[in-house]
């Protein structure tokens, strides 16, 4: 009989459970000391947490500063962790309250609710609350409640504070307009600003277009409020509508409303507040009304009876020649084209020629077609090329150091303005050190930048995965269809020979016009 031996099996080893890989999310709504110090205090608290746990693995800690918790597109460093969740590099996340985390009921419910079929668990500490346990899913929705209805009390009380002080005439703005500078609450004229201004309104009297002159002003290299040497048309034409220029304040110009709140212009849904020799004049009354009357003659002349309507390349097509916009423009024979703005003032501007609207879309065809015929020698080698380069675990660690370390350096910015608020400082050691601190932070971003960038692989990859399930599930094509096209594209690079299509995954693709005349 054969002889049997046992080899026993480790069974530590077989027992052993995978660690979680655990992140943090802190934020700070408010530039006050106490919270920034918060900021500070909870990206080193959250690091030493997660290191020290022998079950966790820490994966990274996103922190947006002073920023707005009711809407999650305002915040750089929760969208960037909630797409780090969706590529399944996170299974567990810490934050301080739900109040941290958001304040709009609907997308915290909606989020909570994707993290979880992500398999990935939000823990509150201050209410104690675990989204992985079913118990507290309700718990989180009602302190999700609070929080926004806190958010909208307050929101609310600040614009009845406004109003009230609109009312009475005592409403100060912290911004002035170009030509303008706010000193001690009143408004004081920048003189060299002030000229550009006093030219505006006298060469629009005299007959400029506004066109001409933004390029009058562009070619003379004139600065513009920001420092900037780019005027828009929309720039003059706010100077020649603006109150503020003939000595008056309009009020209430535009509001805050719903929730997420959005500013919009206000076109007659609220109150508005006029005050009379509000601020000094930069040209007389006289110049300023005609200005104005001269305006809305031109505004109805040119442009009354247009209705404004979204098309299929809107915002889309970008000039190779000048980086203008590509605008719909309609032909004589009832069909449209598509013309960069530039070359539409002038010939000599740009020399792109218009695309018809049909050109476009048959180009598109041909693109898609091709690269579906071809993927397999261009996408799928393309995606197994970036998977290989794809950003290391040690990079994504460092993003968590610089985060320690611009937090380190915001709580030196606030000391230091303590010390000055205080006279413990010397003015002018106070503006070398704060000078120094705040380009070490600018520093540190951009290396935070340079890592985050790398990582932007991931999403090139996500996104190739997304044009080959496209091709799957679409196949060939043989008409152009928008939605379609969106899910594709991301912009048309134009010339008068070559369309170039950027694709979602920044894949470039040629196709000559010529090809599809």
């Amino acid at each position: 009989m054969a002889e049997v031996i046992m080899i026993q099996g480790n069974q530590a080893v077989q027992q052993e459970k995978p660690k979680l890989r655990v992140c943090a999310y802190a934020r700070v709504s408010s530039k006050s000391d106490e919270q920034q110090y918060s900021f500070f205090g909870q990206v080193q608290y959250y690091t030493r947490l997660i290191n020290e746990n022998p079950e966790w693995e820490y994966v990274d800690i996103y922190a947006d500063e002073g920023l707005t918790g009711t809407r999650k597109d305002k915040r750089d460093e929760f969208n960037r962790m909630l797409d780090d969740c969706r590529e399944g590099k996170i299974d567990k996340i810490l934050t301080k309250a739900v109040s941290r985390f958001a304040r709009n009921i609907s997308e915290c419910v909606e989020i909570v609710k994707e993290l979880k079929e992500l398999g990935v668990t939000v823990y509150f500490e201050e209410q104690q609350l675990d989204s992985g346990r079913p118990s507290d899913f309700t718990a989180i929705c009602v302190y999700a409640t609070i929080a926004q209805e806190e958010s909208i009390s307050i929101a609310q009380n600040m614009r009845m504070s406004c109003t009230a002080r609109m009312k009475l005439g005592t409403y100060k703005q912290v911004n002035a307009p170009y030509g303008y500078y706010i000193e001690n609450d009143e408004f004081k004229i920048n003189e060299e600003q002030a000229q550009v201004v006093r030219v505006i309104f006298r060469a629009y009297n005299e007959g400029k277009s506004i066109y001409k002159i933004a390029d009058e002003l562009n070619q003379a290299g004139v600065p513009t409020k920001f420092g900037g040497v780019t005027w828009r048309i929309k720039d003059i034409s706010y100077i020649l509508s603006n109150v503020r220029y003939k000595g008056d304040a309009l009020l209430q110009k535009s509001y805050r409303d719903g929730f997420p709140y959005k500013a919009k212009k206000n076109r007659g849904e609220k109150d508005k507040y006029y005050k009379y020799n509000a601020n000094v004049p930069i040209v007389s009354r006289e110049e300023f009304d005609k200005a104005v009357k001269l305006l809305s003659k031109r505004r109805e002349l040119y442009y009354s009876g247009r209705t404004t309507q979204e098309h299929s390349f809107s915002h889309t097509i970008v000039c190779r020649e000048c980086g203008s916009i590509y605008r719909k423009k309609d032909r004589w024979d009832g069909k449209y084209a598509w013309v960069c703005r530039q070359h539409d003032y002038g010939a000599d501007k740009c020399p792109s020629k218009p695309i018809d609207d049909a050109c476009i879309r048959k180009a598109y065809i041909l693109m898609y077609n091709r690269l579906k015929e071809n993927q397999e020698y261009i996408l799928h080698p393309m995606l197994s090329q970036i998977e290989m380069i794809r950003t290391n675990s040690a990079e994504k660690n460092l993003i968590g150091d610089i985060n320690i370390q611009i937090a380190q350096t915001t709580e030196q910015v606030l000391s230091i303005n303590r010390l000055k608020a205080k006279g413990l400082i010397e003015p002018v050691s106070y503006i070398e050190e704060n000078n120094r601190l705040n380009e070490q932070i600018i520093k540190l971003r951009k290396q935070k930048k340079k890592f985050q960038q790398k990582n932007e692989f991931d999403k090139v990859i996500e996104q190739t995965k997304k044009l080959l399930k496209e091709f799957e599930i679409t196949g060939a094509i043989a008409d152009f269809d928008r939605e379609q096209f969106r899910r594709v594209v991301q912009k048309i690079y134009a010339d008068s020979d070559v369309l170039t299509f950027r694709l979602i995954n920044n894949l470039e693709l040629d196709i000559r016009i010529e090809e599809v005349l």
